[in-house]
């Protein structure tokens, strides 16, 4: 036997006995890469010391428990399915097209998706960062699982994340859907695009939706220290707690703290026109910042309730701790709760609707201002009792009474003492308040009287008596002797007037009952004329009695000349 070696591709050729002898294919060892791009299952059992590259092709690769790699493991080209049940000790890598990711294990450094549409599951420990890498990708890091952080990276991505991030997770590029109901040590971010972020977790600094209009919601059981909108506008809603600050930043963002919802500090607006509702507690501010924002509140704010620079509105139904504050700039302020210092407003033309308590005093500062008192209005301004002062300030200012009493003495009272009031200095007692004022150009009756008059049959319905200018006016006698007046217009009433009985028969022959201008301009005059009968007339604004049409009711008794169900 001769013995003859050719260098053919490294393989020993034998020729034995005249013949030519080609061994069999050497079988790969464990957790051997492959020899060419198509599809390969690989299973590492053991250890390899290098690189494990799945080359082109949809691969299957799985790293066992106990297994471990002691570089990377790259799936490449193709569609390919990683699961990692060992240890990689660099990194875990997808490559192009649409892969699936799934680590239970421990990679020392990195996990991204590549290029394509990637799925990416985390149960076990990824020392540095999962990245989903271009296209629309899915990550989930479940309970259990921890990473230092995770991207999104470009693509519309989905990221949930049930377990820890050390760090920051953060969207990336275009519209993402985040998650949070772990634990996140750092920030969340949404990054540009229109995100959704939802966090039922803790989140220990910043929730921040980054550019974009995006909508931010914590959920009730979720916290975090801060939440920022970002650039856009952003909705952000809080049912849970927010240790600091949340701020709309730049946009026209809307802010609604719920019932639930818990912000130690502040909310602010900054930029843009917002609209900020708190219907939960805050700590401390509310401001709404530059921009014509809108400000509601029935919860509670702990000092500071302001509108910022614009024409801001502010309604407030809840409890204020310190001082309404609406800014510059023409606004627009309706108080139905409590403030427990001051509501003030800075220069602009602003209007003021009081119907709750400010515990000192409502100061409108420069501006063409309007306050309007109303029956909830009430006060305890320099520390007196039930005493509630208004400083109109510099400026030409108008305090309207907007009140509604039961009684008629108790109404005409009111009409009296306002007319007689100075606008400059003066005060009236209404009911237990004393209200009180300064620098005010004009006073402006609005005192009305309601009642419940008892129930009538229903009379006939003749047609109403038209006046000058149009104006209709019903004159309704009650059982009980009472007599109504009501103008109508538009199909509807408005009360003028109401006299008691005992009124109209004090009244002798050649006596004046009633005569009156409501705050409209609409005179009402109820005489008795010498043959002691009724004489009713009405002037429109600008006439007197010397061109104003009259309607006469003759007879002792003053009938019904319109039917008109009542209350109105």
């Amino acid at each position: 036997m001769r013995k003859f070696h050719y260098p053919v591709m490294g393989i020993a050729i034998l020729v034995l006995a005249g013949a030519l002898l080609i061994p069999s294919a050497i079988a790969r060892a464990d957790c051997q890469p492959p020899p060419d791009n198509g599809d390969n299952a690989i299973t590492c059992t053991g250890v390899h010391n290098g690189t494990l590259n799945a080359r082109g092709g949809d691969d299957t690769v799985v790293v066992d428990n106990g297994a471990r790699v002691r570089g990377s493991v790259r799936g490449s080209d193709g569609n390919d399915i990683i699961t990692n049940n060992g240890r990689v000790n660099q990194n875990l890598d997808g490559g192009n097209d649409n892969d699936v990711i799934v680590n239970n294990g421990r990679v020392n450094r990195s996990i991204t998706g590549g290029g394509g549409d990637d799925q990416v599951t985390n149960t076990g420990t990824v020392n540095r960062t999962i990245n989903g890498g271009s296209g629309d990708d899915v990550i989930t890091n479940q309970a259990g699982g921890s990473v230092r952080d995770i991207r999104g990276s470009g693509g519309d991505d989905q990221i949930i994340n049930d377990g820890r991030v050390n760090r920051n997770l953060d969207g990336g590029n275009n519209n993402d859907v985040i998650v949070n109901n772990g634990r996140v040590n750092r920030n969340i971010t949404g990054g540009g695009g229109d995100d959704q972020v939802t966090n039922t977790g803790t989140v220990n600094r910043t929730i921040n939706g980054g550019n974009g209009n995006d909508v931010v919601v914590n959920q009730a059981g979720g916290s975090a220290r801060d939440i920022r909108g970002g650039g856009g506008g952003d909705q952000i809603d809080n049912y849970g707690t927010v240790h600091r600050d949340i701020s709309g930043q730049s946009g026209n963002d809307t802010v609604v703290n719920h019932d639930t919802g818990v912000v130690d500090d502040d909310i602010f607006g900054s930029g843009g026109n917002d609209v900020i509702v708190n219907n939960g507690r805050v700590g401390d501010d509310v401001n709404g910042g530059n921009g014509n924002d809108q400000i509601a509140n029935s919860g509670t704010v702990g000092d500071l309730l302001a509108g910022g620079g614009g024409n801001d509105i502010i309604t407030n139904n809840g409890t204020v701790g310190g001082d309404i504050n609406s800014g510059p700039g023409n606004d627009v302020v309706v108080h139905n709760g409590t403030v427990n210092d001051d509501l003030l407003t800075g220069s602009g033309d602003d209007e003021v609707t009081i119907n709750g308590h400010v515990d000192d005093q409502v100061n409108t500062s420069r501006g063409d201002d309007t306050v309007i008192l109303q029956n909830g209005a009430s006060g305890n301004s320099g520390g007196s009792p039930n005493t509630l002062r208004v400083n109109g300030g510099p400026g030409n200012d108008e305090l309207r009474f907007d009140l509604t009493v039961s009684n008629p003495a108790e109404e005409q009272r009111l009409h009296n003492e306002i007319a007689a009031a100075s606008p400059n200095n003066g005060s009236l007692a209404f009911g237990s308040q004393l209200f009180q004022w300064l620098n005010f150009e004009r006073l402006v009756d609005m005192v009305r009287l309601v009642f419940a008059p008892t129930e009538q049959p229903e009379p006939a319905e003749p047609d109403p008596c038209i006046l000058n200018d149009g104006v209709n006016l019903a004159v309704c006698r009650y059982p009980n002797g009472d007599v109504a007046f009501l103008r109508l217009r538009n199909g509807e009433g408005r009360l003028h007037s109401y006299l008691s009985a005992a009124e109209l028969g004090a009244t002798p022959p050649g006596g004046v009952v009633l005569d009156r201008i409501d705050d409209e301009g609409y005179r009402l005059r109820v005489s008795r004329t010498t043959e002691g009968d009724f004489l009713i007339e009405m002037y429109a604004p600008g006439t007197d009695d010397t061109d104003g049409e009259f309607l006469e009711q003759t007879g002792p008794d003053v009938q019904p000349v319109v039917t008109y169900r009542l209350p109105l």
